[in-house]
């Protein structure tokens, strides 16, 4: 499908689908359109998220406190809002590239359903990155006679 032409042209302001449509799209642009920077920033926003998750946990050992506690520190601060929007930076031309310059998506709806794999958390990011807005993912149960979220 070519949902980034439709997405130029019908310049939606939310996007729905499955976790599969999403897969093969984020797959293609990653290969595509994401260079070695935008790569890095993608790892480091990853540990960073990973990092301040693990940092929640009291099960870490005591000789480690100070690294762990430098750790979190610099975590935090890679997830802070003006370091964040540095780091989404290698993000923003393909985005202009991939929805049009007009286009400004407020979420995006990754649906589940019973049989079908939920949205990983990695590609999630991904798409986060890429398309610049939020990511909310929602089960579906089309066994109620239509779709009820």
């Amino acid at each position: 499908p070519r949902i980034f032409e439709d997405i130029k042209h019908l310049q939606p302001t939310f996007l729905a689908g499955t976790a599969s449509l999403f897969r093969r799209q984020i797959m293609r642009l990653q290969l595509k359109h994401v260079g070695v920077l935008g790569n890095l920033s993608y790892q480091l926003q990853r540990w960073a998220l990973i990092k301040c998750k693990a940092g929640t946990d009291k099960s870490e050992s005591l000789d480690f406190d100070e690294e762990a506690s430098l750790m979190n520190r610099l975590a935090k601060l890679l997830l802070s809002q003006p370091m964040c929007r540095w780091l989404n930076r290698p993000f923003v031309l393909p985005r202009q590239v991939l929805l049009g310059s007009k286009t400004r998506l407020r979420f995006v709806l990754a649906l589940c359903g019973a049989g079908t794999t939920a949205l990983p958390p990695d590609r999630c990011l991904w798409m986060r990155l890429l398309l610049g807005c939020p990511v909310l993912k929602s089960f579906v149960s089309v066994e109620a006679g239509g779709m009820v979220t």
